[in-house]
């Protein structure tokens, strides 16, 4: 039943309210939604590194642990609390505004006895991945205050419902995570569950239930990624088309370090000799053969966390070769 639907008094219309009452008005429920992308905040923290030797350069996009991989264990940690702490504060304060609401709901209806629940739902926030969010609402509600009390009394349970990300857990199966924070033996747990399974009919799939940290923390796919992934062949990118090659057959992934280096160092030094000016063309099939080469080694480098300044060492005559080049065809 909607809050906002049943007739108020006017000190009920003026007060902060919950958005439902559930179970003929035992519960009382807040529905928080997920908006902001805190990623500029992981970009703010990483930018007071980024002139340390120890920083990568790479090209494309880095999981946060590769990025790290050379820090001392300690900056590693952290940087990792810091930027955890940074991306989660929203999720914090969410918890927080509806602890409130749930306290002023019950204060202005006179139900005192009534449990109080939250649902934090997101449908397209990436990098509020299932575990992160979980992990910062289970702190939050473990805080308490100086008398020893628990600074969020009023929500005995949590549910985040979360439809960005999903675990395959077969080719033709998407499991959608859905995380529960709540006391077994609370009165409200076994509304819950009730709500997860009329959740699971709505949604037209099978409810699994578990102990759910590992799959949480492999439910990292998104499917806002998958709409950014082409699927017809006519509209796939020539390049798209090179790494989706590689991908099936990543030849490159047994090579020693110096050898991977060295065949991208190559690839490189081919594509470069193609754009000085009077040297003569090659055919195109040719040139778009180390295009396809640069891109399997650029997939690889990325793969294996790879720091491009490993590169350098590989192209230290390519100024001097093509300068010699431009030279001799420019007199």
């Amino acid at each position: 039943m909607s809050i906002d639907a049943l007739h108020l008094t006017k000190a009920q219309s003026e007060s902060q309210k919950a958005d439902y009452f559930l179970d003929h008005r035992k519960i009382i429920c807040e529905l928080k939604a997920l908006y902001s992308d805190s990623s500029s905040k992981v970009e703010k923290i990483l930018s007071a590194y980024r002139e340390r030797p120890e920083f990568p350069l790479f090209f494309g996009k880095w999981e946060l642990e590769k990025i790290l991989k050379a820090f001392p264990d300690n900056e590693k940690d952290e940087i990792n609390k810091k930027i955890f702490t940074a991306v989660t504060d929203t999720v914090e304060g969410i918890v927080e505004k509806a602890n409130r609401q749930i306290r002023s709901t019950k204060a202005s209806f006179g139900m005192n006895d009534a449990l109080g629940l939250l649902i934090i739902f997101n449908d397209n926030v990436e990098i509020y991945t299932p575990d992160t969010v979980a992990r910062r609402v289970r702190l939050a509600l473990g805080k308490r205050m100086q008398n020893g009390d628990k600074r969020f009394d009023q929500i005995a349970a949590v549910l985040i419902i979360n439809t960005a990300h999903y675990f395959q857990s077969s080719p033709d199966l998407k499991l959608l995570p859905i995380v529960t924070i709540v006391d077994e033996q609370n009165p409200i747990a076994d509304y819950v569950k009730l709500l997860l399974k009329k959740w699971a009919e709505f949604d037209g799939q099978p409810l699994l239930e578990g102990n759910g940290i590992e799959f949480l923390k492999q439910a990292n796919k998104t499917f806002a990624q998958d709409l950014r992934t082409p699927k017809a062949a006519d509209l796939i990118p020539r390049q798209e088309s090179w790494r989706r090659r590689y991908l099936a057959n990543p030849y490159l992934r047994t090579c020693e370090r110096a050898d991977l280096l060295r065949f991208g160092a190559s690839a490189m030094k081919n594509i470069a000799r193609n754009m000085i000016k009077g040297v003569p063309k090659r055919p195109f099939e040719e040139v778009a053969n180390y295009l396809v080469q640069w891109t399997h080694f650029l997939e690889e480098m990325d793969f294996q966390g790879i720091d491009f300044r490993e590169l350098h060492p590989f192209l230290e005559n390519l100024r001097e070769e093509m300068d010699e080049l431009f030279n001799r065809y420019n007199p």
